[in-house]
């Protein structure tokens, strides 16, 4: 993974940064993994998926949204 490839030359390194920068990697890592895996669900279900994960636009579906747009109860 790439450390802080974000930062300016002479700029302090700072703990926020590196994580940051590792919660960014792994959120591209999940939602690959989240891509190779729809084909295993129902088109219905990978549009849930990929809007509450912000798969489509990259904005991610709030829960209580989601619910109202696929009449889905919020319980789980």
């Amino acid at each position: 993974m790439r450390c802080c490839s974000n930062l300016k030359v002479g700029h302090e390194i700072t703990i926020n940064d590196i994580l940051v920068s590792e919660m960014d990697d792994l959120e591209k890592i999940a939602k690959s993994k989240i891509h190779r895996n729809l084909d295993i669900i129902d088109e219905r279900e990978q549009e849930i998926i990929r809007d509450r994960f912000g798969l489509n636009q990259g904005e991610r579906g709030a829960q209580r949204e989601m619910a109202k747009s696929f009449v889905m109860s919020l319980l789980r």
